[in-house]
């Protein structure tokens, strides 16, 4: 192979979550509503189309599709959603540890769920009871519990889980109110996550935190469960060094996951009130530094499961904004989204995304608005998540040449 000149660009990676919809006013989405000047531009700079986040017919999830997307296709890298959130709220995570989703929740004397976020318990509470339970040992495994925003946390179980039945290890959160925690004696291993469990819930029914509250967070509930194994860093495998600017622990945790530095931007949060200009301020900023930025927008996809119309358009405004200034910088733009959630739907769909690739030289084919339609008439035309890191080697000046 030869390597196709030293021409070499930077890359910003604009990952809007929620992205795709259907139609919600007049037979048209919410991107064919609303004005966007400044990706208009971009696409008269660019080449798009259509982008299935896995395959066709398949409903992504964020994590998966992802991963799929930065070249780690899910099937071979997915370590459960477990380990990633536990990497995104700042855990440390040893070969072999498996990390769960916790939440802190309600429960009666018969360890029926009463309600299963404790009534949204306030953040510096649950951090406070997250001190009284941080560390177990039971049966020879560590249990190292730690709190992130309002009900929510992560535990890890560390030590020699390998024979232990770790394989088929199940959630102790039976997802609905008015059932009992799933409490399991299979193996060792779901024994010793019985005993946490009922060691957790006798500590926290006797803080001095819970005597105050209606709603005790008396219980931690279990989910998600997965198996942390280290994997071939994005800059090895790419040979681009990264940074990820996102607001959410999921996404900070899958850029963990991948060897990228999580950049702290002030403003960050993954909801509505999301400061996206401090965002990309912070991503021009790290280009100076890095090759690859990862730059993650979440609320989109939090108005598509409220089925808020109203709230996708006005995201739909800012990130138009966000790109003008992301356009400026001597970098190669991608923006695309991780999956569709229509607010017809609520729900994470399978139609497939938008995809624009810009500041690169192209072809043109006249004025174009930036949305899922137009993108389907583009060169591109109809591609996988798997295609995006070659397109994006490709542009970048990255790519080798095939035989000679």
């Amino acid at each position: 192979m030869a390597h196709v000149g030293d021409n070499r660009r930077k890359v910003i990676f604009l990952l809007i979550d929620g992205m795709g919809s259907l139609p919600v006013k007049d037979g048209k989405t919410e991107w064919e509503l609303t004005p966007t000047p400044n990706l208009d531009k971009l696409m008269q700079k660019g080449v798009y189309g259509l982008m299935h986040p896995i395959r066709i017919g398949v409903i992504p999830g964020s994590d998966t599709s992802q991963l799929n997307m930065l070249g780690y296709p899910p099937e071979k890298f997915y370590p459960g959603r477990g380990p990633l959130e536990a990497l995104g709220i700042g855990m440390e995570l040893k070969q072999g540890d498996i990390a769960f989703r916790a939440n802190f929740a309600t429960v009666d004397n018969n360890l029926v769920v009463k309600d299963r976020r404790a009534g949204r318990i306030e953040t510096q509470d649950a951090h406070a009871l997250a001190r009284e339970i941080s560390y177990m040992k039971i049966d020879g495994l560590e249990f190292i519990f730690k709190a992130s925003v309002e009900h929510r946390g992560s535990v890890i179980v560390r030590g020699n889980v390998r024979g232990l039945g770790s394989e088929g290890i199940c959630d102790t959160d039976p997802h609905r109110e008015g059932a009992r925690v799933v409490l399991r004696e299979d193996n060792a291993l779901a024994r010793a996550i019985k005993k946490y469990t009922l060691k957790a819930h006798e500590i926290l029914s006797k803080s001095s935190i819970n005597r105050k509250r209606k709603l005790p967070a008396n219980a931690l509930l279990l989910r998600g469960a997965g198996t942390y194994n280290e994997v071939e860093p994005f800059e090895k495998r790419f040979g681009m060094k990264a940074c990820c600017v996102a607001g959410a622990a999921l996404y900070k945790g899958i850029a963990r996951y991948l060897g990228m530095h999580v950049c702290h931007v002030a403003g960050a949060t993954g909801t509505y009130s999301t400061d996206l200009e401090a965002k990309a301020r912070a991503a021009s900023a790290h280009l100076k530094e890095y090759d690859f930025v990862y730059l993650h927008v979440k609320a989109m996809d939090n108005a598509g499961h409220d089925g808020n119309v109203k709230m996708r358009i006005e995201m739909i405004r800012k990130i138009d904004k966000m790109a003008g200034m992301l356009g400026k910088e001597d970098a190669i733009l991608v923006v695309t989204g991780d999956h569709s959630t229509p607010p017809t739907k609520r729900e994470h769909s399978f139609e497939p995304v938008p995809i624009l690739i810009s500041n690169v030289a192209a072809r043109s084919y006249g004025m174009k608005k930036f949305c899922e339609v137009s993108c389907a008439q583009g060169e591109l035309g109809r591609i996988e998540g798997k295609d995006i890191m070659g397109l994006v080697m490709a542009y970048s000046g990255r790519s080798e040449k095939y035989g000679e």
